[in-house]
């Protein structure tokens, strides 16, 4: 009931209802949804059921679920995909990232599946500026068209992931993509340092005109990956865009990239992440030692601004002091007066952290020694990840290196969080 005031005095009238219909109903600002979307990036099946909540949401979520599109050849239904893909122009605009793996295994793969040059099945994708290529044989020349440039015409960064390949392979690869300024060739099963069949005279194999970083790891870490890798880098066209480069060695061949460290260190290379494997098949454990003429100089790299170098242990049985002497040599040799920030790392088998303890083991009087006499005006911080006790480190570096602690340098990023905490607070 509700109360009216009137000339004779006052009437009742009976109060409206208001349903849950008429209720108002109060809209979440779009920043918030988003936000709330971007926490199930990963999460398919949420990212399926956002989708439908309404138009607001739809976009976002179609976004994360899109942006990154993985095909395996053997196991999915691609030729179906490839349908939906060409007859929602909406939903392919929104793949930037495209995966395809192929069946992995020693015999020669399946004519029966689709391989590099049967992507028939694959409409052009004009907004994709990556492709990665999983598990792949590539080792002859002349078996399939590696022209992908129809299908991808905005690719920038090519991955080729455990596969083995050849060099021929690659460089087809990289001249149908004349944008193309990101390569990562990672756990490359092998890698051959010729075409096959042999191309003729006058077809010189080189890297992308536009490559500004490289990335390479073996699986097993064999050296002639990265030899290879190397001698193909060094017909870079133009060797003064190149900016980062990652590479994966073993502690006793590290060398095997120096010819790129010699070409680029000098001209703009700012960025180096250097990872050392512990691993060694155990017939060869006694065959292979440390010494500076196996072991990568930095002193040609003189503009590095970022150096990261980790220790890659698959167990903790595994021998510290050929890795540790690798590490103290790397260090030692720095030379680069723009070197900013320094990071040393541990990583264990798929990613996970070990124990720093590794690390703490380290020549630290030798690494202060050797930091302190160098120019590096613009070192700003040290920065240690792994997982370990915090305290236990710090009362290490104090002791070890009280100069550089002094100074602030160190930090500690506790993995897997990599939140970062200032040793001196």
């Amino acid at each position: 009931m509700s109360i009216t005031p009137c000339q004779g005095g006052v009437i009742s009238t009976p109060a409206v209802a208001q349903t849950s219909s008429q209720a108002p109903t109060q809209k979440l600002l779009p920043e918030l949804v988003d936000h709330v979307i971007d926490h199930l990036h990963d999460d398919i099946a949420s990212l399926a059921t956002c989708a439908l909540v309404g138009r607001e949401w739809t976009t976002t979520a179609r976004f994360h679920r899109f942006s990154t599109l993985k095909v395996h050849l053997q196991h999915d239904n691609y030729a179906m995909l490839g349908e939906v893909l060409s007859s929602t122009p909406e939903i392919r605009s929104l793949v930037r990232e495209l995966w395809i793996a192929a069946p992995w295994g020693d015999d020669p793969p399946d004519p029966a599946l689709p391989n590099m040059g049967l992507l028939t099945w694959l409409p052009v994708m004009e907004a994709t500026e990556e492709v990665v290529l999983a598990g792949y044989v590539l080792e002859r020349d002349g078996d399939y068209d590696y022209d992908l440039s129809p299908y991808l015409p905005s690719l920038k960064r090519l991955g080729i992931h455990k596969c083995r390949f050849g060099v021929g392979v690659l460089d087809i690869m990289s001249r149908s993509f004349p944008h193309i300024d990101t390569v990562r060739l990672l756990s490359v099963a092998r890698l051959l340092r010729e075409p096959r069949p042999p191309r003729s005279s006058g077809s010189i194999m080189m890297p992308p005109v536009h490559l500004r970083e490289l990335d390479v790891s073996a699986y097993d870490t064999p050296a002639y990956v990265l030899r290879h890798a190397s001698e193909w880098m060094l017909r870079h066209p133009s060797a003064e865009l190149l900016q980062t480069l990652r590479f994966q060695s073993t502690f006793y061949c590290t060398h095997e990239a120096q010819p790129m460290l010699d070409l680029f260190g000098p001209l703009n290379l700012n960025a180096l992440y250097i990872g050392i494997s512990a691993y060694v098949q155990p017939y060869y454990r006694d065959k292979f030692d440390v010494s500076p003429q196996t072991t990568a100089s930095l002193e040609r790299c003189t503009n590095l601004r970022v150096l990261s170098v980790t220790i890659q242990m698959y167990d903790l049985e595994q021998e510290w002091p050929p890795v540790l002497l690798c590490v103290q040599l790397i260090l030692q040799s720095l030379a680069s007066p723009a070197l900013e920030t320094l990071i040393i790392a541990t990583r264990g088998y798929l990613g996970k952290p070990i124990p720093i303890e590794i690390i703490q083991e380290l020549d630290w009087k030798a690494i202060q020694t050797a930091l302190q006499g160098k120019p590096l005006p613009n070192l700003r911080s040290i920065i240690i990840r792994g997982k370990g006790d915090l305290n236990e480190l710090t009362a290490t570096l104090k002791e070890k290196c009280p100069e550089l602690y002094m100074r602030g340098l160190f930090k500690f990023a506790s993995l897997p969080s990599q939140l970062e905490y200032d040793l001196r607070t």
